[in-house]
């Protein structure tokens, strides 16, 4: 979902393995089982982000071996682009379109098996929950990014002031650091912060951290920025998501749609398109309350072809509809072309 507005963080990592490599090299993930922890999520963050992987892998091969061939399969997947990208679904004048989607895909891949160097794990983090933050009232004492009072002049400075920037709008302040050692505060909605994950609907976010230190004059000043990715209970426990690729792949029969054929990795791919192309390469994604979700918005024929190509959504579902179109058993038992009618599965 969307990057949503700034905190201070500082967390502890544990390890996760992706096809033999450790989680813990792409991102800092907070420990324990309670206040954003997630300890009790390590068997479903590892195989999230091995499905990830392997769909994406599975994606990029379907573009690179299939889009520009004259066959059966080559015409299912420039199909898929056209519907998800407004790709031209011609051989010849799809080439550029074709190539900048497994280009982007490949961006992925490359983050979910080294990283990047401009994304580095101490300033990468993973939370299983909103429930860490604490709302502040904006009278109280300021602090900075290392826990400490903010005073001018011997005096306290209260939040209202020291970040007077950031209380705009409806924006209260949430703290980090009382069940953390983020010692930063999150400023955004009351229905937000601490609260995000406890409305229904909310899988994740990813959010842009900016650090701050307290100034001689009372104001604080930007320290350093970090990223983070933040998975809802609900990500892991939704019922009506499938858990994996083959319970979606059983599930499916003719008629049914793509959408909610989606098993629960996708949101953290979904988070990962917000990390990588945030922070990454020069393309940003779309964010905030101008991406769309739903598989009716994201093949909508009336947005441009612009606004498909950087949304999120949009590539997970064409993920999807490669993966369970060329997915090999015992993975996928069964292969179903999505590519023709996302809202209706073919075999």
């Amino acid at each position: 979902m969307a990057q949503l507005p700034s905190f201070v963080v500082f967390i502890l990592s544990c390890a996760l393995v992706v096809h033999g490599q450790n989680l813990a090299n792409l991102l800092t993930i907070q420990p324990g089982t309670t206040n954003g922890g997630c300890g009790a999520r390590t068997a479903d963050l590892n195989q999230y982000a091995t499905e990830s992987l392997q769909s994406v892998q599975v994606a990029i091969n379907a573009i690179r071996t299939h889009g520009g061939a004259n066959t059966a399969n080559g015409r299912k997947v420039r199909r898929a682009l056209d519907t998800f990208f407004k790709i031209s679904p011609s051989i010849q004048r799809g080439q550029n379109g074709r190539d900048k989607i497994a280009t982007n895909l490949e961006y992925v891949r490359t983050w979910f098996t080294t990283g990047f160097p401009e994304i580095p794990p101490d300033e990468t983090f993973l939370f299983c929950d909103s429930s860490f933050l604490v709302r502040h009232a904006v009278t109280d004492q300021a602090q900075d990014y290392q826990g400490n009072g903010i005073t001018q002049n011997g005096q306290n400075v209260p939040i209202s002031t020291a970040y007077a920037t950031k209380l705009t709008g409806q924006n209260v302040p949430w703290w980090a650091g009382t069940h953390t050692t983020a010692n930063g505060y999150y400023f955004t909605a009351a229905d937000s912060g601490g609260n995000y994950c406890n409305t229904d609907g909310r899988d994740g976010l990813t959010a842009i951290l900016d650090l701050y230190v307290a100034d001689p004059n009372g104001a604080a000043k930007k320290h350093a920025v970090y990223s983070t990715i933040l998975l809802c209970p609900g990500s892991f426990d939704n019922p009506d998501k499938p858990a994996t690729w083959p319970a979606g792949s059983n599930q499916i029969r003719q008629g049914h749609s793509l959408q909610t054929a989606l098993p629960k990795c996708m949101t953290l791919l979904h988070e990962a398109f917000h990390l990588i192309f945030g922070v990454g390469p020069p393309d940003g994604m779309l964010e905030g309350s101008s991406e769309f979700y739903t598989l009716a918005e994201c093949i909508n024929r009336r947005k441009s072809a612009s606004v498909l190509r950087t949304n999120p959504e949009n590539y997970v579902f064409f993920i999807a509809s490669m993966y369970y179109l060329f997915g090999t058993a015992p993975a996928i038992p069964e292969n179903w072309d999505f590519t023709n009618r996302p809202d209706s599965a073919q075999r």
